[in-house]
Parts: structure tokens; C-alpha cells; sequence
């Protein structure tokens, strides 16, 4: 019979039935929102004989301003398995469904099978961030046999998960980040070479605006800058996609710039063998600080992925006060560049990240104080996740501009 069983390779934070929560200051008020935070790593194990589309779904009960994620890996790349809609390897006979691919106040990922006598273990991790907290904590998690996209009659495996003991989290932000760089690192999300394993669909949409964004360039030779390390694998399924598709070739520089506030604590605790750290005549990685962005040159390319929460945007009724990521766009975007955002669709799209009174994307940034012209504006490759792509105005000429001196 199907099952979902607990895995053994669980982190210490997520043993004993506990779940932990953060306080999160409200903008402009007093009140502080509450949220809960808690991993759950499982795997899925005997399959049914004579299903060979299975639907993952799980939701917080009695929550509904809780959201829920679910991560597993799968490949870079879409398969040309002949199943319908567009898929990525999971295992040689396991296949994940992206456009499906769903996270907010429910959860789920659709899976599909080419032959019915094969078995095969998939390993998740679902990440449950519950609103209400007076009460006991419980995860409803389903398995629904599936036909061409259809829920096929009533769930074939149900199990709540419940938690009663909480505690708050009183850890700073870089161990949290760690506790989800050791859960990715156990799915090889940061091998550097191969087809790879994406964990998040953000990771797939990113790649299709990349491919996309190099296809719209007549340029042989392609300069991009990465904005923002975060957790790394978005980052590190970039590099590879590149490498493993043919296009390392076409790229004169990449060049990393991590946020002082965010990133910087993360990048020094990331070993040396990591993709940002290992630098060559092409990858560079480095802070970025005022004295940096005055020396910085145009990109032809730049890449922005779920920045909005972490970037000084400035003054939000100030047209003219573009913030310290304005400064930094308007320094590396060119005539012909290209801007590339990748950001959730809602704010329960963002699991990891919480968005209270947050902007969930830049867009109206890019628009109204950038002046930048949308270019594509993709929201169909996932249910959470868009892209899209932004240019200059076609009358836009740079400035000439003294200055003075910047220090660090």
C-alpha cells in the first residue's frame, strides 16, 4: 500500500514533535505577526500498480493565512518523455510536472509514471510556515490518483501530521539559512555539473527567462551579473544550466553581487568549493558597497530572483529616490541590457520568505522609478512563480555624470 513515511535523515530542529515560531514586526505598527516554521522530510514509497499520475497535496488545517511548500529535486532540464504536458526527470522513470508545481495556502506536486510495475522512492521536504497558533498545529497531507490533469476520485492515502509543542525562535537569520542549505545540500542541489537538481520552481523559471533573455541577444559574447546570493541553489542551477547547455562558451563575465545586510554572512559560511566561491577568469564574486557600484560597468544581462523583501527600493511616494538598488541597477544596465525578475506570484507563494507588508515584486519599481519598459511578462511556466524581462526606453541615453569620492 502507498505510504509517506518520515525519513531519518531529519535535522536536529525538526525532532521531538516540536515546531518553532517568529516574531515579525508589522511595518509602521506595534503589533508583531507570529509565524510558525516547521520542515517535514519524507518519502514516498510503493506507489499503486495501476496509477501512473500521482497528485502530492498537503495544507495547514484551520489556518487559512498559513502557507505550505514542497521541495524535491529534479532535473535542469525538461524531458522529451512523451507524457503531455512538459516534465523534468525525477528518476529514470519518475517525472515531475512544473507548471503545477504549487506552493501557498496549499501545497502540491504533480508526478508522473511511465510504466505502472516500476517502483520508485521520491524524497520531500515540505516546509510549513502555520498563522494561527493558539492551538495544536496539524498538516492534512493527500495522495490523489490523477487523468490528464484530473483528480481521479477521493484521496488514496490521507495523514495528519500534528504538533503541540512550540518554541520560539530566537536564532538569527544565518543559521536559518544554513538549517536550508543542509536540506538542499542532502538533494546535491549545489553539484556544479550534470543535468543537476532543482528543489523549487523558481529555479525552472529562471532558467526559461535565461534562455529566453541569451536568444534575444545578437551579441556573441554575453556579460551577466547575479544579484543576491541567498541559499545558493538558484545561483548554482544557473552556472550549470549554462555549462551543461552549451552556452558557457557565449559568456565573457559573470559576476556575483551579494547584499551586505543578507547575503554576506551566508557567502562567508559557504564552503570553498561552492560555485560562488570558486572564482576564475569568467565568475567573480563580490560585496556590494557604494564604492563598488561606482566602479561597477554595464551587464548585458542581469538577474534578479525574489530580491523584492531584501533590496532598498527608497522612498515609496519619492519618484526621485530610487534606493541603493536603483543606484546599483542604473550603474550596470545599459542601452541594449537586459533585466531578468523571477518573484513569487502572491505573497502566500513565498514560503521561505515571509511577505507581511511586504511588495511582493518590483514591478511598479522598475516602471515608474526606473522608467523601464517591460520586455516579457511570463506567468504561465508555474502556478507560483512569474518572470518576466525589462529594458530601457528606446530614447534612453546615459548621463554623464562627475561625482565625487565613494568610500565603503
Amino acid at each position: 500500500m502507498v505510504s509517506f513515511e518520515p525519513r531519518e535523515d531529519r535535522l536536529p530542529t525538526d525532532q521531538e514533535g516540536l515546531f518553532r515560531y517568529e516574531e515579525i514586526p508589522l511595518k509602521g505598527k506595534r503589533l508583531k505577526a507570529y509565524v510558525g516554521r516547521k520542515w517535514i522530510h519524507a518519502t514516498l514509497k510503493q506507489w499503486p500498480q495501476d496509477v501512473n499520475e500521482l497528485e502530492i497535496a498537503c495544507r495547514i488545517l484551520d489556518d487559512d493565512g498559513g502557507c505550505i511548500g514542497i521541495w524535491t529535486p529534479s532535473e535542469d532540464y525538461h524531458s522529451k518523455a512523451n507524457i503531455g504536458p512538459r516534465v523534468h526527470g525525477i528518476t529514470g522513470e519518475v517525472f515531475l510536472e512544473p507548471e503545477s508545481w504549487t506552493f501557498g495556502n496549499e501545497a502540491s506536486l504533480t508526478l508522473h509514471r511511465l510504466e505502472s510495475n516500476i517502483q520508485s522512492e521520491i524524497n520531500v521536504s515540505i516546509l510549513c510556515r502555520p498563522y494561527n497558533l493558539t492551538g495544536d498545529v496539524k498538516i492534512e497531507l493527500n495522495l490523489f490518483s490523477k487523468h490528464q490533469g484530473e483528480r481521479f476520485g477521493n484521496a488514496i492515502y490521507s495523514e495528519i501530521f500534528e504538533f503541540s509543542k512550540k518554541k520560539k525562535d530566537t536564532r538569527k537569520d544565518i543559521y536559518r539559512m544554513k538549517e536550508e542549505y543542509e536540506i538542499f545540500d542532502i538533494y546535491e542541489a549545489y553539484v556544479v555539473s550534470g543535468r543537476g537538481n532543482i528543489v523549487h520552481p523558481k529555479q525552472i523559471c529562471t532558467i526559461k527567462a535565461l534562455e529566453y533573455s541569451l536568444k534575444e541577444m545578437s551579441s556573441k559574447q554575453v556579460s551577466i551579473s547575479y544579484i543576491g546570493t541567498d541559499t545558493s541553489e538558484n545561483l548554482t542551477s544557473v552556472l550549470r544550466w549554462l555549462k551543461e547547455s552549451g552556452n558557457w562558451n557565449r559568456i565573457s563575465s559573470f559576476h556575483i553581487l551579494y547584499t551586505d545586510k543578507w547575503d554576506s554572512k551566508f557567502f562567508d559560511f559557504l564552503p570553498d568549493y561552492h560555485p560562488a566561491k570558486i572564482e576564475s577568469e569568467i565568475v567573480k564574486s563580490d560585496k556590494i558597497t557604494p564604492k563598488l557600484v561606482k566602479n561597477l560597468s554595464e551587464s548585458d544581462l542581469v538577474i534578479a530572483t525574489y530580491v523584492t523583501p531584501f533590496v532598498d527600493r527608497g522612498v515609496e511616494n519619492d519618484i526621485n529616490d530610487k534606493g541603493s538598488y536603483g543606484e546599483l541597477l542604473d550603474k550596470i544596465l545599459g542601452k541594449e541590457s537586459i533585466l531578468l525578475s523571477v518573484d513569487p506570484i502572491s505573497a502566500e507563494s513565498s514560503v521561505k520568505s515571509i511577505l507581511i507588508d511586504s511588495v511582493i515584486n518590483c514591478d511598479s519599481y522598475y516602471a515608474e522609478k526606473l522608467k523601464l519598459e517591460l520586455d516579457n511578462d511570463n506567468d504561465y511556466d508555474n502556478n507560483s512563480v512569474k518572470w518576466t524581462t525589462w529594458r530601457r526606453s528606446e530614447n534612453w541615453e546615459r548621463e554623464e555624470t562627475s561625482g565625487s569620492e565613494v568610500h565603503d
